[in-house]
């Protein structure tokens, strides 16, 4: 297929020897309390340290907020955060002459979802930023019916998802609005699928 670069990075050239060698769980437990700030250091501790000795149960604690906020997927390359309202997920990606960079997607789902991207190098030093409009704008094999819906729709809702291998994302688009009969009932215009190189993401 078709490949074509639809983001690049300026990647950071060389990293600490902390930072080569932490996995996902380290990077969370590190993590600034501005990224998630309605639960502590401490519980993110707690956080995994529970899904450690319990590897099938959603490990939970309580948010400043006093919800539910629960590891349900951990890794060394990958963990996923939860609550009611937003998904979060922090993986680990190749890169290059380094460990890795990390990825994190947070999706807020109050009524529809929308997914905004990060990627930090492994002392949480932003590197880059992810807009998904250019990953939709930029897709280079939109059939007829797809770009014809696109045009359409003001302000689309695009939301990403990681596959078993972290390197490879699922992006799917879909008409904010309700579904207008019963053979539309998702409202998903597209779905297209991008994979992380060691500087970039690109759509094959």
């Amino acid at each position: 297929m078709m490949k074509k670069s639809i983001l690049s990075f300026v990647l950071v050239l060389m990293w600490g020897a902390s930072a080569m060698s932490k996995n996902v769980s380290d990077m969370f437990i590190d993590m600034p309390d501005t990224v998630m700030p309605y639960i502590s250091r401490e519980q993110r501790i707690d956080l995994v340290n529970m899904r450690r000795i319990d590897t099938q149960t959603p490990a939970t604690v309580k948010s400043v907020f006093r919800s539910d906020v629960s590891l349900t997927e951990l890794a060394d390359d990958r963990l996923t955060i939860e609550d009611g309202s937003f998904q979060y997920a922090l993986i680990r990606l190749s890169g290059n002459g380094a460990d890795s960079l990390f990825c994190e997607l947070c999706t807020v789902q109050p009524v529809y979802s929308t997914t905004s991207c990060h990627i930090y190098d492994g002392n949480w030093n932003l590197v880059g930023k992810i807009d998904f409009d250019d990953f939709v704008s930029l897709f280079s094999n939109y059939t007829e019916e797809e770009a014809e819906r696109l045009k359409l729709v003001e302000f689309p809702i695009v939301k990403v998802t990681v596959d078993s291998d972290v390197s490879l994302l699922h992006i799917e688009v879909r008409d904010p609005l309700p579904y207008k009969d019963e053979n539309d009932r998702n409202g998903l215009i597209l779905q297209r699928n991008v994979k992380w190189d060691g500087e970039s993401f690109k759509e094959f």
